[in-house]
């Protein structure tokens, strides 16, 4: 079955809007935003439209058929006038977005052919299929992890070199992090100098200006930040940085017995642990080089993360976990030029208060306030309804009573009651609310 992909289709479509406002001089001849929600409606009936013809015959992704669709159709749809929709098609077909429209008279509807190139369409594969899938390439990467563990390769005593910053300065730190000055020194150690990044572009962001020479994460008074010790510790794989991690955990694990060390757990800690690291390298260390040495001891330490979750609990700590690196990603977001985050190996550290574990304290306040908000939401609109109802002057109008009952329950499902006691003195008169207060 041919599918589009909503989500990638409309930034595809944004990137290609993009570039054709950018060869406009006129301000008349670019994209605006309401063309723009036409062309995404457009998409969505076409997305609609090639499951249902797919259902009568099968197509191919490579002769895609055309909209068939009519004016009122859209107007309907778009919420605008047949003039307007018209116009709007005029616009997406000079931006090439539509390629082609087929008029079949006044009285028939009219064939539209949409631009393949930003539509990304995949065939859609069954639920069967896509956990065969999953399984193939879950135990794949079990196999790989074993052979790996049990390599006859030694691995060298030389550290890897990290480009970008590893100092645990306070002005390197991504909670409450401080602007740095403009005279910081960069590091000119030729040990600190091969970063991986040969190219010179500094387009590209690298965070080897940050990289403190004299303190690179390994104490030592040598100098060279090596003492063999830590190299050690972080020799460890994934799957033994798990056990290690249970039997630590002993009786305080929630895991318990048996579900520690089941396939089912092993297979659900891979994917989840998969997933976070993807997310963080995407969006906490765009641009930045890391070797796959501090991708294995990223991973590691996001395994320990998850340990001594429950099985049955993963889904929803993987969620929240997702949500806090999405609030480190805003932070950095707000101030890319001199906000950053730390490499893996000190972010996700558990140990390390001012990496990962302390967005904990984000994500409460974060909880905190969108309920804050949220309340806030439903006593306004407790109390317009209660104003409207009382003011209105149509058959559908109620009794202050009932929509005043309506509203105190609907509040006293939030179980805050200082709510209610808004609510009160929102919509009774002073009499009235001194009277409720002191009964």
């Amino acid at each position: 079955m041919i599918i589009i992909h909503y989500p990638n289709t409309f930034k595809a479509l944004n990137s290609f809007i993009d570039d054709y406002n950018e060869q406009q001089e006129a301000e008349k001849d670019k994209i605006k935003g309401s063309t723009l929600l036409a062309a995404k409606e457009i998409v969505r009936i076409y997305g609609a439209s090639l499951v249902k013809v797919n259902g009568i015959q099968p197509i191919d992704k490579t002769d895609l058929p055309p909209l068939v669709t009519n004016n009122v159709q859209l107007s309907h749809l778009l919420k605008q006038s047949t003039r307007t929709v018209q116009r709007h098609i005029k616009k997406l077909i000079v931006a090439n977005i539509i390629t082609g429209k087929n008029w079949h008279g006044s009285n028939s509807g009219y064939e539209l052919f949409i631009n393949p190139d930003f539509l990304l369409t995949g065939e859609k594969i069954s639920g069967k299929s896509a956990q065969k899938t999953l399984d193939a390439a879950l135990t794949e990467s079990c196999r790989n992890e074993a052979e790996s563990a049990f390599s006859k390769e030694h691995t060298t005593n030389c550290p890897h070199t990290y480009s970008c910053n590893t100092s645990n300065n306070k002005t390197n730190i991504i909670i409450a992090v401080e602007k740095p000055e403009d005279n910081i020194a960069v590091a000119t150690d030729p040990l600190t100098n091969n970063t991986g990044n040969t190219t010179g572009d500094s387009s590209e962001r690298c965070s080897l200006p940050l990289t403190d020479r004299n303190f690179s994460g390994y104490t030592s008074g040598d100098g060279a930040g090596y003492t063999g010790k830590i190299e050690q510790k972080n020799l460890e794989t994934d799957e033994e940085a798990g056990k290690i991690e249970a039997q630590r955990a002993g009786k305080k694990s929630c895991t318990g017995g048996a579900d520690a060390h089941s396939p089912a757990r092993f297979n659900s800690l891979n994917m989840y642990v998969s997933l976070l690291w993807l997310m963080a390298k995407n969006l906490l260390y765009e641009g930045v080089y890391l070797t796959e040495r501090q991708a294995e001891i990223g991973k590691s330490f996001i395994r320990k993360l998850y340990a001594p979750v429950k099985t049955e609990d993963l889904g929803r700590i993987h969620s929240i976990y997702a949500e806090r690196i999405s609030l480190v990603a805003k932070y950095i977001s707000r101030d890319p030029q001199n906000r950053y985050v730390q490499l893996p190996y000190l972010f996700f550290d558990p140990k390390n208060p001012n990496g990962f574990v302390g967005t904990k304290r984000w994500h409460e306040d974060y909880r905190r306030r969108k309920k804050e908000v949220q309340a806030e939401l439903v006593l306004n609109r407790q109390i317009q309804k209660f104003i409207r109802n009382k003011t209105g002057q149509t058959a559908k109008q109620k009794s202050q009573l009932q929509v005043f009952r309506e509203c105190e329950q609907t509040l006293g499902k939030m179980k805050d009651p200082t709510l209610v006691q808004r609510f009160y003195a929102a919509v009774m008169d002073n009499q009235t609310y001194k009277h409720v207060c002191t009964s």
